[in-house]
C-alpha cells in the first residue's frame, strides 16, 4: 500500500492518533480522507503550490545553521572588499556565485559605499546622484539573485529586506549646498522617492511582503487549528460589522436634535463594539504568532546571510 507524503515537510512517517494521521516529522494532522489523497501522485496536483513553497522554505530554513557551520561565507571569499572602490557590479557572475554569495557580496559592498559617503565632508547633489547609481547596481544584483531560486522564500525574504534597507539608506543620505553667506544647507531626496531599476514593476516593499506572506504560510500549514479558528473569527467579525452598520444607520435616522433616542442607540452599540474588539484581538494574536515565526526565520538566516540594518 502507498505511503502518504506530508504536504509540509515531505516526510512519510505517520502515526494514527484519535482517528487522525499525524506526521512525525512536523506534527501536521490529516483526516483519513486527506491522508488517502496524499497517496496520489504529486503530478496530479495533490500538493499545491503554497504547500510546495512552504515545504521548500521550511527545509531551507532547517539547513541554514548546518550550511553556516565553520565559515558561513566560504562561497564569497574571492569577492571580499577592502573599500567601496573595489566593488564592480559588472564583474559578478550571478549564476556562478549563487544567490547567497551575491547577497553577501552586495551587502558588504553597500556597507562600504554608504559608510564612505556618510564620512565625506558635505557631499553635493552630484555625489548623491552617484550614490543612487551605485544603489541601483546593488539592487540589480540582488533582484537578479532572487530570480535564481524564486521558490526559496526565506532566502528571497532576506534579499528583499536588504533591498529595502539600501533604498532607505539612500533616501536618508544627506547632500549639501553652500549658501552665499558660506553656511551649508542640507537636503535628502525625500522619503517617498523610490530607487528603482530598469523593468521594475513592483516596489521593494511589495516584493518583500510577498515572500514574507509565503514564509508565514509555513506556520499556517503547521497549525491548521489556528487557520481554521482565524477563518471562523473573520466570519464573526463580518457579522458584527454588519450589526454595527445597522445600528449606525438607526442612529443617523433619529435626526440631529433627537439626542435621547440617539444616545439610546449609542448605548446599544457599546457591547457590539466590545465584542468586535475581542474578536479582532484574537485574530491579531494568531497573526502575531505567524509573524513571530517569520521573524525567527530571518534571525536564523542571519547566521549564513548578511542582513543590512541601518
Amino acid at each position: 500500500m502507498a505511503t502518504p507524503t506530508c504536504e509540509l515537510c515531505g516526510g512519510n512517517d505517520f502515526v494514527k492518533s484519535e482517528g487522525l494521521f499525524v506526521c512525525q516529522g512536523c506534527g501536521t494532522k490529516y483526516s483519513p480522507e486527506e491522508a488517502q489523497k496524499l497517496m496520489k501522485d504529486e503530478s496530479q496536483g495533490v500538493i499545491g503550490i503554497v504547500a510546495e513553497q512552504a515545504r521548500e522554505a521550511a527545509m531551507q530554513a532547517q539547513n541554514f545553521k548546518q550550511t553556516s557551520q565553520g565559515n558561513p561565507h566560504d562561497e564569497w571569499h574571492a569577492h571580499e572588499l577592502r573599500s567601496a572602490a573595489d566593488f564592480n557590479a559588472q564583474a559578478v557572475n550571478i549564476n556562478a556565485t549563487g544567490p547567497r554569495g551575491v547577497n553577501n557580496y552586495v551587502c558588504q559592498a553597500w556597507q562600504l559605499i554608504i559608510e564612505e559617503y556618510n564620512s565625506a565632508d558635505h557631499p553635493d547633489k552630484q555625489q548623491h546622484d552617484n550614490l543612487t547609481s551605485r544603489a541601483k547596481e546593488c539592487l540589480m544584483l540582488l533582484n537578479s539573485a532572487a530570480l535564481i531560486e524564486p521558490m526559496n522564500n526565506v532566502q528571497n525574504l532576506v534579499i528583499f529586506e536588504n533591498c529595502m534597507e539600501i533604498e532607505e539608506s539612500v533616501r536618508e543620505a544627506k547632500f549639501w549646498e553652500q549658501t552665499e553667506d558660506g553656511t551649508w544647507k542640507s537636503d535628502t531626496i525625500g522619503f517617498f522617492d523610490k530607487i528603482e531599476i530598469a523593468g521594475q514593476d513592483e516596489s521593494w516593499e511589495t516584493k518583500r511582503d510577498r515572500y514574507r506572506d509565503a514564509v508565514a504560510q509555513i506556520y499556517i500549514a503547521a497549525h491548521p487549528d489556528d487557520a481554521a479558528r482565524k477563518k471562523e473569527l473573520q466570519e464573526q467579525a463580518e457579522g458584527i460589522h454588519a450589526q454595527l452598520n445597522e445600528l449606525k444607520d438607526e442612529k443617523r435616522s433619529k435626526g440631529f436634535f433627537n439626542f435621547k433616542e440617539k444616545g439610546e442607540v449609542k448605548e446599544r452599540m457599546k457591547p457590539v463594539k466590545d465584542e468586535l474588539s475581542a474578536v479582532n484581538r484574537e485574530i491579531n494574536e494568531i497573526d502575531r504568532a505567524a509573524q513571530d515565526f517569520v521573524d525567527q526565520q530571518l534571525k536564523d538566516a542571519g547566521s549564513a546571510y548578511v542582513c543590512l540594518d541601518f
